[in-house]
């Protein structure tokens, strides 16, 4: 039994490598390297003692700690990306959760009302951020626009329910609205996820069926109506107009005008 002076010494070197220890729970490629080789020279440069002071019963507890991320990190995407999270799943896989997480551990909390730790506004515009530049299988870069569409969906549900608003104001605009240029018709990629997930077929077929029409772009405005969230299907005229008008100030044309003012948006 260790005494209660060999029990202090040891915590108090944990301590000084708490940023190490850390950093092999968020990050994949550097756990998976320090269990290959625990004195490999990445692991040494942050950390030269590290190798003598975990014991395995201590690296099962980073393992597990490091699955607890994940697992919580896949449920706050699921919570957030409806259908999103699904093409995540099939197209990143472990390899987008990793790279968020290894992101994630240094990215600064953008609210202070947010208490738990993967909350959607704290990972969701990150995972955003991360997801249009990351190597997705079959290039599918473009599942941004609808993780894009569902957060801000999600946002304005949380604004409806009292939230304070993340997004700044568009210019022009009394609260918080999403004007969004998806460059796929993105509600018939919604109903072929849909169609998957009822059928429970394997990640592979989203692979192999998942294919945008590139040919009818979407543009929407997302906003909350009362107790309800509104997604207003826009012409590429009207999106130019709302656009301009909320870049350059250039009026609005009648009709629109009377839509956002009747939802007080403008």
């Amino acid at each position: 039994m260790r005494s209660a002076g060999t029990k202090a010494w040891v915590g108090f070197v944990l301590r000084s490598d708490y940023a190490a220890i850390q950093r092999l729970m968020w990050d994949g490629d550097l756990r998976r390297q320090f269990v290959a080789n625990p004195y490999g020279d990445r692991i040494t440069d942050l950390s030269p003692q590290l190798a003598k002071l975990l014991t395995s019963r201590e690296v099962a507890g980073i393992e597990e700690s490091a699955y607890y991320r994940i697992a919580s990190c896949a449920r706050a995407l699921a919570v957030v990306f409806e259908h999103g999270s699904v093409l995540l799943n099939a197209f990143g896989g472990l390899r987008f959760i990793e790279e968020l997480l290894k992101n994630y551990l240094d990215a600064p909390s953008p609210t202070e009302s947010t208490h738990e730790l993967f909350d959607g506004y704290i990972l969701a515009p990150e995972a955003i951020r991360v997801a249009r530049s990351f190597e997705f299988d079959s290039n599918a870069r473009w599942l941004v626009g609808l993780l894009e569409f569902e957060w801000a969906v999600w946002h304005s549900r949380r604004c409806v329910m009292g939230w304070a608003p993340l997004l700044p104001t568009l210019r022009g605009f009394k609260r918080t609205a999403s004007l969004l240029n998806i460059r796929f018709e993105l509600m018939a990629l919604v109903e072929d996820v849909v169609r998957m997930r009822a059928a429970n077929v394997p990640e592979a077929v989203y692979r192999w069926r998942c294919r945008p029409n590139f040919e009818r772009p979407t543009f929407m405005l997302v906003f909350g109506a009362g107790d309800e969230i509104a997604t207003v299907e826009l012409n590429e005229g009207a999106f130019d107009n709302i656009d301009r008008y909320v870049v350059e100030s250039v009026p609005l044309d009648g009709e629109l005008c009377t839509l956002l003012a009747a939802h007080d948006l403008i």
